[in-house]
């Protein structure tokens, strides 16, 4: 199925999980819209570890993009909702690539919903990294 995926969520480093070699990463940097409250940054890296776990699960190499030798960084912005529905998500950088692009796109929409413990809405970017190398 998936690739190597690592996810970088607000400042929490995930680990490398096996797949087929190569090396795939996942950034959240973290964006909130209301106030928050103790406890409140807890939860929320929580919940980025989540995410980070879905695409882990998830995520597949494009298999043209892997025999054409692309890579690339894709930068998307979201909006969760506050219980955990994606409201939007748009390219806020593209890799480069239209392939990764979209399998970046396609790979969020799969991993929502996902219930969202903050009861608040969400406005993180995340970054997929496409990489070959090991």
């Amino acid at each position: 199925m998936g690739s190597n995926a690592t996810a970088t969520a607000a400042g929490v480093n995930g680990a490398s999980a096996g797949g087929t070699g190569a090396n795939d990463e996942a950034g959240i940097v973290g964006g909130s819209g209301g106030v928050g409250s103790l406890g409140s940054e807890s939860s929320e890296s929580a919940y980025f570890a989540q995410i980070r776990a879905a695409i882990e699960r998830g995520k597949i190499y494009p298999p043209a993009a892997r025999m054409r030798g692309t890579e690339g960084l894709v930068r998307i912005r979201l909006s969760i909702s506050a219980d955990g529905r994606l409201l939007h998500a748009a390219l806020s950088s593209s890799s480069g690539s239209s392939l990764l692009d979209q399998a970046a796109l396609d790979l969020v929409a799969k991993v929502f919903p996902l219930a969202n413990p903050t009861g608040r809405r969400l406005d993180p970017t995340i970054a997929v990294n496409y990489s070959l190398r090991h």
